[in-house]
């Protein structure tokens, strides 16, 4: 039998205990440790507090959501164009 043989032959061994040793010990899992015991979960409440602070918001961007004229339609309409006029000169400084 040649040296290659040989050691094939026994890493092939070591291989067939390693997998029998492992398939033994998942085969019986509450033998590992018979002393360890599920942790304990204990529930705390934390109060939560919770703030809510209004926005103030601006006359001349702010867009009226309940008034459904026309006048008011338009109105909102020129505060938007004057913000996108803004956000255009801002943006090629």
């Amino acid at each position: 039998m040649t040296d290659t043989a040989r050691t094939t032959l026994w890493v092939i061994i070591i291989l067939v205990l390693v997998g029998v040793i492992w398939w033994f010990v998942g085969m019986n899992p509450d033998q590992q440790n018979p002393n360890t015991q599920p942790a304990s979960v204990q529930q705390v409440d934390i109060p939560v507090a919770t703030t809510t602070e209004p926005v103030v918001e601006d006359a001349s961007t702010s867009i009226s959501i309940q008034d459904k004229t026309d006048a008011a339609l338009e109105s909102d309409l020129n505060k938007v164009d004057e913000q996108l006029k803004t956000l255009k000169s801002d943006s090629t400084n």
